[in-house]
């Protein structure tokens, strides 16, 4: 009898794990492993696609096992932290060979900012004790899919970096002591701002925030003071007096800067070859903002949330729905977030891409430009390439086809693809980025380099290249006067955005048309309602349709209430295949191209042949 009760009570609890939706979100990707009882774990994982990566993020706190340092007797620290040892449902190891066993896509998520998913943003609770805040002032605080608030605590706080290298020490100590098959990538937690701006959580202006930064200024300073003494006629306090708000503002940067490299530098070193590269999400509804929006139900609504999930392609990090409510997470903003989280996509993050094998006939994001600019912390975040009408331009010409790098690290010669184009500011470039340009160049890419702010250095580089290889210049005036050069089929352009920036709309489109005409780039013009929201996507052709150069793929979603069209005007270059995954959208075929309806809440993907 009492074997029954004991087997009755197991099921109850088993299946109220079961019926809780936020156990795994594997429908989205994300599995939230210390939701859901070890026990179902198989049961869970088995159901998911194998194609798709799979992103098991690491709670921090639930693995915290005290309160306070245990020392052994012999004065040395004990293990602080528990993986699987005293308790199944936080056996990191089990979870690991499993994934592997079910042939699973498993990226492991070691965060190195708050996790909005958990309360105190991850954190155990000893540690959290000065709270974020936002630029504006406000208490940084998240809404839960179950109307929760988690509220961020500051990683600037000196004793959670203390504790956050005790943690990830030991836990880089158990893969190794426990041979693990794992790969680890770091989770940075942000979300996007009115202005569609990645914010991640470790952007603080809390006192801990300032209080180091007061004291890292006023290391700087003595440093400064020392330099400067040995200036004949330069007064130290003269030069700060003119130059307070810049070398302010410069400080902050590097400040952040410095405190966010302590947390990545502490994460791969402890756990060393399993570092996969690092990952930024931006995870919806997840803005100190969005808390006002969430609680008016008239501004709850999945339209509002489609510009933000097109933006993550633009700025090249990923879309997170899991913080939204159930109601507002329909099919159809399921399926675009999952759209963004296709191998290839994730595959660009990781410095090492044995995680997935790769395949030149999947689809993956359509990109015909590479921005970069410079890497910097978003309290201070710029846009240059807006301020000269590059962006703008792009969004009603080439929508979803670009991609903005907050720096050039992940620029490595393996990755570099000579039918792109590739934008670059001067003023941030080092020797291997202009030994890179220079690469794209003669390998017949395109190269675009904004001269603001070009170091002397570089321009006698350049000018010797172009003498020693004999390369021709033509300048031209287009708006802003334009360098041009040519060799083969690769292209150089150089300009100065500083001679843009004051100009009209107009004249701004009027230049970056002439540019990118240079490029001979074929796509296919879209005219569509507001509220029509589309992405593209490429893949090699099969061996049965050799008569093309490349198949691509537009879906479009209406994620709106209202009936919406889309016309796609007819291009002998573009051959309709075919339509996949039609929902509630009906598509008229005529002498002037395609008409597309699309009902509320409806998605449809096309598949082109393209060919010159």
């Amino acid at each position: 009898m009492s074997n029954n009760i004991l087997s009755n009570t197991i099921n109850t609890i088993n299946s109220l794990y079961e019926e809780d939706d936020e156990n795994s979100n594997l429908n989205e990707g994300w599995f939230q492993y210390w939701k859901t009882s070890s026990s179902l774990w198989k049961n869970k994982l088995e159901k998911i696609t194998k194609s798709r990566p799979l992103f098991i993020p690491i709670n921090w706190a639930v693995h915290f096992t005290n309160n306070e340092n245990i020392s052994t007797s012999n004065g040395q620290d004990s293990n602080q932290y528990d993986f699987g040892k005293h308790s199944s449902d936080n056996n990191i190891a089990d979870l690991v060979r499993l994934t592997n066993e079910l042939n699973l896509n498993a990226i492991f998520l070691l965060p190195i900012t708050p996790n909005p998913l958990i309360q105190n943003g991850g954190l155990p609770a000893p540690l959290a004790k000065i709270p974020a805040i936002s630029e504006e002032g406000l208490m940084i605080t998240v809404s839960t899919a179950d109307e929760k608030l988690n509220r961020i605590y500051s990683f600037f706080d000196p004793r959670i970096y203390r504790e956050y290298g005790k943690f990830t020490r030991e836990f880089g100590q158990f893969i190794f002591d426990n041979n693990l098959n794992i790969h680890v990538a770091l989770l940075n937690c942000g979300h996007l701002d009115k202005k569609n701006h990645f914010i991640s959580y470790f952007e603080d202006y809390s006192s801990a925030f300032k209080n180091g930064l007061i004291k890292y200024m006023e290391v700087k300073k003595r440093e400064s003071e020392q330099n400067f003494s040995a200036i004949p006629n330069v007064k130290h306090a003269d030069y700060c007096q003119q130059n307070s708000l810049n070398l302010e503002a410069i400080k902050r940067t590097e400040f952040y800067e410095i405190i966010k490299d302590l947390y990545i530098t502490a994460s791969k070193d402890a756990v060393k070859d399993a570092f996969e590269g690092i990952i930024d999400v931006a995870f919806l509804g997840g803005s100190p903002f969005d808390i006002i929006n969430r609680s008016i139900e008239k501004h709850e609504h999945s339209s509002r949330y489609f510009p933000q999930i097109m933006q993550t392609k633009n700025i090249d990090v990923l879309p997170c729905i899991l913080l939204l409510p159930k109601n507002i997470k329909q099919n159809i903003i399921v399926r675009a977030v999952n759209n963004f989280l296709d191998n290839t996509s994730v595959q660009n993050k990781l410095v090492n891409l044995n995680s997935y094998e790769k395949d030149e006939f999947d689809f993956s994001p359509l990109t015909f430009f590479h921005l970069y600019q410079s890497s910097v912390a978003n309290i201070n975040a710029i846009d240059p390439w807006k301020f000269s009408g590059l962006i703008n331009y792009l969004d009603k010409n080439y929508t979803q086809t670009y991609t903005v790098y907050s720096s050039t690290k992940n620029l490595c010669d393996d990755d570099l693809t000579y039918d792109k184009s590739y934008f670059f500011l001067s003023s941030h470039l080092n020797n291997n980025d202009f030994y890179t340009i220079l690469k794209i160049f003669m390998n017949g890419g395109n190269a675009i380099i904004d001269t603001c702010g070009i170091s002397t250095t570089f321009t006698k580089k350049l000018d010797a290249f172009f003498i020693e290889n004999s390369i021709p210049l033509q300048r031209i005036n287009y708006v802003a006067e334009v360098t041009l050069a040519s060799i083969g089929q690769g292209k150089m352009i150089l300009f100065n955005r500083d001679q843009l920036t004051k100009e009209s709309f107009v004249k701004k489109h009027s230049f970056w048309e002439n540019i990118i005409s240079y490029f001979n780039i074929d796509h296919l013009k879209i005219n569509h309602d507001n509220d029509v929201y589309f992405q593209w996507k490429g893949r090699m052709p099969f061996h049965t349709e050799i008569e093309f150069i490349e198949i691509r793929r537009a879906i479009f979603y209406n994620p709106s209430s209202y009936k919406k069209s889309v016309k796609i005007p007819k291009n002998k270059n573009f051959i309709l295949l075919k339509t996949i995954d039609e929902q509630n959208v009906s598509i008229n075929m005529n002498e002037k191209g395609l008409d597309i309806d699309l009902l509320p809440n409806s998605s449809v993907g096309l598949d082109f042949g393209y060919r010159e």
